[in-house]
């Protein structure tokens, strides 16, 4: 009977580690995102304009939102979660302004891209965006 070495060569082993631990930081890498996880310090800023007839919201850091959708003054409480923002029903008033397009009434949840605050209603359609 033949003796035979069973033993991997040394070269091929550091191959196959290395090749394994480049394989696991690209993976980790895709997980995480390019700009991390969203932090609630990111969304306590106020988004739009508050200029005159204007849409704006003000999230602040203990969860409360305030703002206009540029006609009524709306108010509320956010959440985040797994990157969504999300309102618990927002009180407003109810003016009637002519010419003002008040969709930001509507805001259930949000996203932010970049300087972007994407805001979409209730059904999970996009209503609009503000920027910061």
């Amino acid at each position: 009977m033949i003796a035979t070495d069973r033993r991997l060569p040394t070269t091929l082993i550091r191959s196959l580690l290395a090749t394994a631990a480049i394989g696991a930081a690209l993976v980790l890498t895709g997980c995480a995102g390019d700009d991390g996880p969203l932090e609630r310090s990111t969304v306590a800023t106020t988004w739009g304009s508050e200029d005159e007839g204007q849409p704006h919201l003000t999230f602040a850091e203990n969860g409360s939102v305030s703002g206009s959708d540029g006609c009524n003054r709306l108010a509320g409480n956010w959440t985040l979660t797994e990157g969504t923002i999300t309102t618990d029903s927002l009180a407003t008033t109810l003016m009637a302004c002519d010419g003002v397009d008040t969709w930001l009434s509507g805001f259930a949840t949000a996203v932010i891209d970049g300087d972007r605050l994407i805001v979409s209603g209730i059904d999970g359609e996009q209503i609009g965006e503000l920027r910061n």
